[in-house]
């Protein structure tokens, strides 16, 4: 059994490999490469993965602060914690989509549909991930400490 701080490291390790992601597609961005000119999906895919990796580092920090750090915490007990699940697809989702619809009242941005749309698909690709590993870990689980006698 894993500890919440080693659950919680391992969220934020996916999340920082999508912001690593993020920055390799805007470097191929702004070297003019042939596949961000060929494929229309390099516009968006910022977007899209952000929406796909932000939401794990708000659910690292909710299950760290839940409980104590180094408490037993099954990775499946993970998949049941609604209101840190919930915060963690709601609060990530809106900011970026507040930032897309800010852009057009700051200079040199521009408001995009697509990069709505690609923010809404990556949090929905989110939400299906949660819920299939959800579905696998099976029954609602206790996810408190035990009590000491």
């Amino acid at each position: 059994m894993s500890s919440r701080r080693s659950v919680a490291g391992w969220l934020t390790v996916v999340f920082v490999a999508g912001q690593l992601g993020i920055l390799a597609i805007k470097e191929l961005r702004e070297q003019g490469s042939p596949l961000v000119e060929q494929y229309a999906v390099f516009g968006y895919a910022p977007n899209l993965i952000a929406a796909l990796t932000l939401p794990w580092l708000v659910l690292a920090l909710a299950v760290k602060r839940i409980g104590q750090a180094d408490d037993a915490y099954a990775w499946r007990c993970l998949w049941h914690e609604r209101r840190a699940i919930t915060a963690a697809l709601l609060l990530p989702t809106a900011g970026l989509l507040a930032w897309e619809f800010l852009q057009p009242f700051r200079p040199n941005r521009t408001f995009d549909w697509l990069d709505v749309w690609a923010t809404l698909a990556g949090a929905g690709l989110w939400l299906a991930i949660v819920l299939l590993a959800r579905g696998i870990s099976g029954r609602q689980v206790n996810s408190s400490p035990p009590t000491r006698a």
